[in-house]
């Protein structure tokens, strides 16, 4: 074998051990499942395991939440303030944040009583993050993973206030409505979710909002709302057109919440139920997304 030939089969070998040593590593979550809906059991958040100063603990991903992290704990009303930093870290990502002693108060001992946190968009968006909703499991690599995968699809990471963004994708519906979409993680339960009842009424096909043969009413309340809010949703037979795959419709629904609204144009909201066991692949860097079963 010539000296060439050699250099170049050196140079193959190393390239490959580069591509394997930067593979990004998986890391198991955890679901949050409840049964307060009287649906039945329902899968109704991601839980990342994460560590707080080298202590145990659960935030929930958000990717409807622009900012890194939106504690659960919060100070009292009048309180005075007691800042400190903290070293979390989720997966392979490790940052210092800021953060008020009250903040801190699930932590007991080595480990969080209840889920500590919602981490949103901002922790993750210098990178490329993966979630197997089939197996349980993420991963993240810093940079843009996605920029020569022939099968990814474009998403806008629309950028907000000072910190983070909003990943929007295109969503086409076999009744002819097409447009962007908020892609949320923190939306684990629900299919289509309309943000006004315009949007109901489009998604849903002009069905009222509410209660009849069709449409059924509960109550939900997240990380950011006190009070719980109405809720009306319907199963709505059709389907859609999601990063290049035909997915069932299935389930729309519209809580009757805090007003949310972004600079750009949205028909709704895209939760995880249709992309249930299917791995999805966000890398904000290069604004693309991969929806791969």
């Amino acid at each position: 074998m010539s000296m060439h030939a050699l250099l170049l089969l050196a140079m193959l070998v190393l390239a490959n051990a580069s591509a394997q040593a930067i593979e990004p590593a998986w890391h198991d979550f955890d679901v949050g499942v409840s049964d307060e809906l009287d649906f039945g059991s329902e899968r109704v958040a991601l839980l990342l395991r994460a560590t707080v100063n080298r202590r145990n603990c659960h935030v929930q991903l958000d990717t409807g939440a622009s900012m890194s992290i939106l504690w659960h704990s919060q100070r009292p009303a009048g309180a005075p303030p007691r800042p400190v930093r903290v070293t979390l870290r989720v997966g392979d990502v490790e940052r210092e944040i800021e953060a008020d002693a009250a903040n801190l108060g699930p932590l007991q001992g080595q480990a969080c009583a209840g889920v500590l946190a919602t981490v949103g968009n901002a922790f993750f968006d210098h990178g490329t993050l993966t979630v197997d909703l089939g197996g349980d499991r993420f991963a993240f690599a810093a940079g843009s993973n996605l920029g020569k995968d022939p099968a990814a699809q474009p998403m806008r990471y629309l950028r907000s206030g000072t910190e983070g963004g909003h990943p929007l994708v295109d969503v086409v519906l076999d009744n002819g409505l097409r447009g962007q979409m908020l892609l949320d993680t923190g939306a684990a339960r629900f299919g289509l979710a309309a943000l006004n009842a315009t949007q109901w009424e489009a998604l849903s096909g002009g069905l009222p909002l509410k209660v009849n043969d069709r449409v059924r009413a509960f109550n939900a309340t997240n990380a950011k709302d006190v009070e719980s809010s109405a809720c009306y949703e319907a199963v709505v037979a059709g389907h859609m057109t999601v990063a290049g795959k035909n997915l069932r419709q299935a389930l729309v629904s519209y809580c009757q919440v805090r007003k949310f609204q972004l600079s750009e144009p949205l028909i709704g909201v895209l939760g995880l139920r249709p992309l249930a066991g299917r791995c999805v692949v966000i890398d904000y860097v290069g604004q693309r997304w991969l929806l791969s079963d």
